[in-house]
């Protein structure tokens, strides 16, 4: 007898641990991270320097991201021209998640780089970034200056918040 139990609870381990996961649940909003949730064409609904009571008319209207490539976008008559160019890197190990934005700029003088450091969460069709920018550093120089913002309810001073929203094709 006591075989026989032991053996059916096997069985319901077993059968229990293999399970496929629970749909969720409706109004359960999606989370999703990494690039594969940053890809497409976002629209800039809000850009504000990290401080109360400002808000900046950004003079870009969408972003666009393709693989680790974010390029602000500026329409001029009509038309969506590509702007300013930066790296992205991820690291979503933290909570909330971790965004750096690198950007080479070459001029006759030297080789640089200049590196913001952020925070963003994507919720559905919404993106939120919080980033700082930092000093410029040489091309090959990989560090960052800026210190990081630890929660999009406290931004830092000299910190950048812009809210994006996926534009439909």
């Amino acid at each position: 007898m006591l075989t026989r139990v032991l053996a059916a609870l096997a069985v319901v381990a077993t059968l229990t641990a293999f399970a496929p996961r629970p749909f969720p649940r409706p109004g359960q909003k999606s989370s999703k991270r990494g690039l594969a949730a940053l890809q497409g064409t976002w629209i800039v609904t809000q850009s504000r320097p990290g401080f109360k009571g400002s808000t900046i008319r950004s003079p870009y209207t969408r972003v666009k991201i393709e693989d680790n490539k974010w390029t602000f976008l500026r329409e001029i008559d009509g038309r969506q021209l590509s702007s300013i160019s930066y790296e992205i890197t991820l690291d979503d190990k933290h909570n909330p998640a971790h965004i750096d934005l690198a950007r080479i700029l070459n001029t006759r003088a030297r080789t640089s780089r200049v590196m913001m450091s952020g925070i963003y969460s994507v919720e559905g069709d919404t993106v939120k970034i919080l980033y700082q920018t930092g000093r410029i550093r040489a091309r090959n120089d990989t560090t960052s200056t800026a210190t990081r913002p630890t929660s999009f309810d406290s931004p830092p001073v000299n910190s950048y918040l812009y809210t994006l929203k996926r534009e439909k094709k």
